[in-house]
């Protein structure tokens, strides 16, 4: 029997992107599986692609909301809304989409070590009622800018370009 895949956006070694079949993870006892709802990309992606850093991940991003698929931890559950934090809080060579694969794919494994250092964090109990989910995590998540059809007004506000 084949194994199970998943799209994802990969980059080969010349940093061109190419969309690809990855296998899909084999989540263990205490892992999480998460669909990205929203993924960054920043400039130390851009770095990356143009070959200006020498990072490993082949599938980038590293700032993004998602909600999780499946659960074998037991603070998060199917259907959180989870944010992550890309810096493993007690490894900081450990980053998500730099040292190890990042969130540019349809489902991201995150292992049961992960999920207790904090590199995933719950957002559904913060979540006012006047608010959804989404607008709640993009909230929470701060002066980060996400992908999303804001990006470019926030790319031109900040070159000083007037909006069209």
């Amino acid at each position: 029997m084949p194994q199970p895949t998943h799209r994802a956006v990969r980059r080969d070694r010349n940093g061109a992107l190419a969309l690809q079949s990855v296998s899909l993870p084999n989540a263990g006892r205490h892992d999480v599986v998460v669909k990205p709802l929203m993924v960054g990309i920043c400039g130390t992606d851009l770095q990356i692609l143009r070959g200006q850093r020498g990072d490993a991940a082949t599938i980038l991003g590293h700032e993004g909301i998602g909600t999780v698929t499946w659960s074998g931890a037991t603070a998060l559950h199917a259907g959180d809304l989870v944010v992550f934090n890309p810096v493993n809080p007690l490894a900081q060579d450990d980053i998500l989409g730099h040292s190890r694969d990042g969130l540019l794919q349809e489902c991201v494994l995150v292992d049961g070590e992960h999920v207790a250092s904090g590199t995933i964090l719950p957002m559904d109990r913060d979540v006012p009622p006047s608010l959804d989910r989404t607008t709640s995590a993009l909230l929470a998540w701060g002066r980060r800018r996400l992908v999303s059809a804001r990006c470019p007004i926030e790319v031109k506000r900040r070159a000083g370009r007037p909006f069209d």
